[in-house]
């Protein structure tokens, strides 16, 4: 596929299979070309001979990655997960990475995010269809940008980067495990960093 970047995406696998499985399936109906990979899918690929064997292919995998994406659920990633070492591994490498809040918060569920990359670059978003599309066509860019500033730590987008795609001929589509929770508030505090560098 022309243009497709290979992206991590880390989980929860227990609770987050399936909201993975249905956003990867509705960027590919939106025509966002991408390949994406898991950690499940990494150790199914073969034996390793050692652990530094282990960890040494799934950095290389990471590096050869053009985006992280962790999924923020409800509950959060067991710190000594392999999907830890590869969030890990991303932000050492400054892979550009996005965090998709499944809670709708557009800033840092702080509650649920991995602490160990608490402090590293990230793009922390909601779960929605249009703006992850949004992200993964500019976030690389936008990130090495964003870097060269000196930036550090959470960012979001601003406002009108949401007003923005409101006011496209698309709905918004949410990726929720529960759709009666739907109404959690979007975070209004002010950003480190309140809009998207020129592209």
């Amino acid at each position: 596929m022309c243009g497709e970047k290979q992206v991590f995406f880390s989980l929860n696998h227990k609770t987050d299979a399936l909201l993975y499985r249905e956003l990867v399936e509705w960027l590919s109906e939106n025509h966002v070309a991408i390949n994406p990979w898991t950690t499940a899918d990494f150790e199914t690929e073969g034996n390793f001979n050692s652990e530094k064997e282990r960890q040494s292919r799934l950095i290389d995998q990471v590096v050869n990655s053009s985006y992280a994406v962790v999924i923020v659920g409800e509950e959060a990633i067991d710190p000594e997960s392999i999907d830890i070492q590869a969030l890990n591994a991303a932000a050492w490498m400054k892979r550009p990475t996005i965090a998709l809040n499944i809670n709708q918060l557009r800033d840092i569920d702080r509650d649920h995010f991995p602490q160990l990359i608490m402090d590293q670059l990230v793009l922390h978003i909601p779960m929605e269809g249009q703006i992850v599309k949004y992200a993964l066509e500019s976030w690389k860019d936008e990130s090495f940008k964003v870097r060269t500033m000196g930036q550090t730590g959470p960012v979001h987008y601003a406002n009108d980067i949401y007003d923005l795609i409101d006011r496209g001929s698309s709905p918004v589509h949410r990726f929720e495990r529960h759709p009666e929770e739907a109404g959690s508030a979007a975070s209004d505090s002010p950003s480190p960093w309140t809009q998207p560098a020129a592209a």
